[in-house]
């Protein structure tokens, strides 16, 4: 199978199981609120849901890393493929890190968070016609979520859901990205 095919089939499994798998979690968590509580509550281990999102989150990054390694060794473009990788090694430490052993799981969210924000913004220079310009957008949508969540500005979104404003525009590109490799024709560059 070509590596673009690969390519494609690993996004869009790691992130539509992710995010089916991430409602699921949502609704085995007593009291889940989108807008108050952070993604990662949903991974503290006496919580049922942490047996199906941490395992989740794993397998989105562990598909993250197989896309991102191709796209730099196989496709060549370095700087894209390097951001996924960072992205989905950050997915695959938030899975074994919860929010409660503090430090490594904020360092591993900020890779997620930043090196997928920052793949979509690197994408445009590679990926033809509008598909360039959705990872440009959904990349900076990313990036201002970020900023603000980091600084308290939740838009009365409340931190979970100005938290979800970083991941689904992520989420989003990662699907369309994995259809715009699947419709690929070749391996070519």
């Amino acid at each position: 199978m070509d590596a673009r095919k690969i390519i494609g089939a690993s996004l869009l499994i790691g992130t539509i199981q992710f995010i089916v798998m991430l409602t699921i979690a949502e609704t085995k968590y007593p009291g889940y609120s989108v807008s108050l509580n952070y993604i990662s509550d949903l991974g503290v281990w006496s919580q049922t849901s942490a047996y199906i999102f941490n395992p989740s989150v794993i397998l989105s990054g562990i598909t993250t890393l197989v896309a991102g390694y191709l796209i730099f060794s196989r496709l060549g473009w370095r700087s894209q493929g390097a951001l996924l990788c960072i992205s989905g090694l950050g997915a695959v430490g938030v899975g074994f890190f919860n929010e409660l052993t503090g430090a490594p799981h904020i360092i591993f969210a900020f890779m997620t968070f930043v090196g997928g924000a920052f793949a979509g913004i690197m994408l445009k220079r590679r990926l033809k016609g509008l598909m360039g310009y959705f990872g440009l957008v959904f990349g900076i949508v990313s990036l201002l979520a970020l900023i603000l969540l980091g600084t308290g500005i939740w838009l009365g979104l409340g931190p979970g859901g100005m938290e979800r404003m970083i991941t689904y525009p992520q989420l989003a590109f990662s699907m369309a990205l994995g259809g715009y490799f699947l419709a690929s024709p070749t391996d070519n560059k």
